[in-house]
């Protein structure tokens, strides 16, 4: 059969919509758990003490990097380019982020390993290097490396009541300028839940509020998660003290 190009593009398009669909579904997913275990309390969910991590943020003035392209675009990757291995993928996970460097421990072990549901773009996990990164009450949510259509990145699995389920990966690692994020709705009209994650060298976040009001949040295992309401912006610096900033808008 010959190939048509207009039949090739739209097989294309349909593919990409796909992925960035799932992506959008991936990052709430991540953010879900917390929402269902919030409820009314309205409480921070950052990790630790609060009045431990919520302190007055000091700011002095730095250079703002400036926005860079987004690392999760789902493009697929080209028929001439080789295909990553999962060795590769490992390598890079672990350059990028300190949780995949640190011994597992054993809330990090599963004992099923499902299938990634492949539909149109091919999939494979890393379960070696599976990490725990939410728990609420009977919902646990792992992250991994893997591949998505030949491209290293990151997946996830989801874990309820003894069921494995939910397998999905998704090209590109956080960056400095742009960290992997969600914005969840809590129920009963509590504040909306964030989930961030940063790579190496991000320690503290730093919250402006539409009050004028700054707040800073401590990372954890290159992960943060907390409640807020009227949140303007936020902003972060590397171990060079470069300052960036995202406005958390879906």
């Amino acid at each position: 059969m010959s190939d048509v190009p207009e039949l090739r593009e739209l097989v294309r398009g349909v593919a990409e919509r796909t992925v960035r669909r799932r992506r959008r579904w991936l990052a709430l997913r991540l953010a879900m758990p917390a929402a269902v275990a919030a409820g009314a309390a309205g409480v921070v969910l950052a990790g630790g003490d609060r009045h431990r991590d919520e302190v007055p943020a000091v700011t002095t003035p730095a250079p703002t990097e400036t926005a860079a392209p987004n690392p999760f675009t789902p493009s697929r990757r080209d028929p001439s380019t080789p295909a990553a291995t999962l060795d590769e993928a490992r390598a890079e996970a672990q350059r990028t982020l300190g949780i995949f460097r640190r011994p597992p421990r054993a809330s990090d072990r599963l004992a099923e390993r499902p299938k990634p549901n492949l539909r149109l773009v091919p999939q494979r996990v890393d379960w070696s290097l599976a990490r725990r990164v939410k728990r609420r009450d009977n919902f646990e949510e792992y992250l991994m490396p893997g591949l998505w259509d030949g491209k290293p990145g990151l997946c996830t699995v989801a874990r309820s009541r003894g069921r494995t389920f939910g397998v999905s990966c998704s090209p590109g690692f956080p960056t400095l300028a742009s960290p992997m994020w969600s914005r969840t709705k809590a129920p009963r009209g509590a504040p909306p839940i964030y989930f961030l994650l940063f790579p190496d060298g991000v320690e503290r976040i730093t919250l402006h509020l539409k009050s004028g009001a700054q707040v800073q949040r401590r990372v954890r295992d290159n992960r943060l998660e907390f409640q807020q309401r009227g949140l303007d912006e936020i902003t972060w610096r590397d171990t060079t003290g470069r300052e960036y900033r995202k406005r958390l808008v879906i």
